[in-house]
């Protein structure tokens, strides 16, 4: 069986006795890849955050949390599958 490489971020949890372990029992099957610190343009979740960042949580003005969540299931339902790029298709928040 060939090598399975997964690209991670440096996060802590990501080198923890648990993953080592796991690691060691997989017979080296299983290679890390960790990404360069903070490699944001590399990683497509954090592109994906920035996205909701600008066009829905920063600087909002709504009413209550209710109306944001809308707005945060609204972005999502309709953002890009690989954001970076190509922005979301909703306009930016007022």
């Amino acid at each position: 069986m060939s090598d399975q490489i997964v690209a991670i971020t440096n996060y802590i949890i990501h080198k923890s006795g648990a993953v080592n372990k796991y690691l060691a029992d997989q017979s080296s099957r299983v290679v890390l890849r960790f990404l360069p610190p903070y490699s944001t343009n590399d990683n497509a979740i954090e592109r994906l955050r920035k996205q909701l960042h600008d066009h829905v949580t920063r600087n909002h003005r709504r009413r209550d949390i209710e109306s944001l969540i809308a707005d945060a299931q609204l972005f999502l339902e309709h953002a890009q599958p690989f954001p970076g790029r190509q922005v979301s298709t909703l306009k930016l928040a007022a």
